[in-house]
């Protein structure tokens, strides 16, 4: 079955744009972007703590009411967590936006259930990408999988990406000067260990402008090798050999 278009989903309620308490002359905490790509160039990789993206929506012209020059709308709605305050973006998309798109509200998807946890029972995947393939974490990983690994400036780091050394990481905050971060070492194949080591997480510290090693494996959040300013190290083209029981 096809994957539903996002422009096809009509989200219950509504939000509204711009904060009603900030006047329009001091622009009412909304933004306007005239393409994705300017709106990534501006805000794409904000910190998802600072700017916790609540809601989108995607709206098309009504048929009868399209002219030509009508385009699609795309907004989004955030809380900015750390001032206590709200603020929206609007920003004209096409149809062939959409593959980006998804892939960049996955993220955020992602990033939002982390807080609900443990009252969600699944943390949203993202799509798949080229760069998201299977490495030793996954036990059940395929014969023959490439590993990437990555440097990516500490600025950069998002919770859901993982380090060289196999870490995940849960959080992503300034502190002072610097960028802080917490990780711990996943267990998949023990939900219970997984669940101690996620609660006993260990903080690191980085420059913003210092690279951090970085690697994309299966369960892999959030995969950061395509970001414009990764450095792919290394790709490792592996060939694993299945374990067989010596009484078999």
């Amino acid at each position: 079955m096809n994957e539903p278009h996002l422009w096809d989903h009509e989200h219950p309620y509504y939000s509204h744009l711009g904060h009603r308490h900030v006047s329009p002359a001091d622009g009412g905490n909304h933004e306007d972007f005239d393409s994705w790509a300017d709106f990534l160039e501006a805000r794409g990789d904000e910190d998802p703590d600072y700017n916790l993206l609540v809601r989108w929506d995607w709206i098309k012209p009504e048929p009868e009411w399209a002219e030509p020059d009508y385009t699609d709308e795309l907004s989004l709605f955030y809380v900015l967590q750390r001032e206590g305050d709200y603020w929206s973006v609007t920003v004209t998309v096409t149809e062939n936006d959409e593959p980006a798109i998804r892939k960049w509200l996955t993220q955020r998807a992602t990033h939002l259930a982390h807080i609900w946890t443990p009252l969600l029972p699944t943390t949203p995947q993202p799509t798949p990408s080229p760069t998201n393939q299977p490495t030793m974490k996954d036990p059940t990983m395929p014969d023959h999988f490439e590993q990437i690994h990555y440097t990516l400036p500490a600025r950069h780091l998002q919770p859901g990406m993982s380090t060289a050394d196999g870490q995940d990481i849960l959080t992503v905050s300034p502190n002072g000067p610097y960028i802080g971060i917490t990780v711990y070492t996943p267990r998949d194949d023990d939900p219970a260990t997984d669940a101690a080591n996620r609660a006993e997480p260990e903080y690191r510290i980085y420059d913003p402008d210092e690279p951090v090693d970085l690697c994309t494996y299966t369960n892999t959040a959030i995969d950061g090798s395509y970001h414009p300013t990764a450095t792919i190290t290394t790709t490792q083209h592996i060939t694993t050999t299945p374990t067989t029981d010596d009484d078999g």
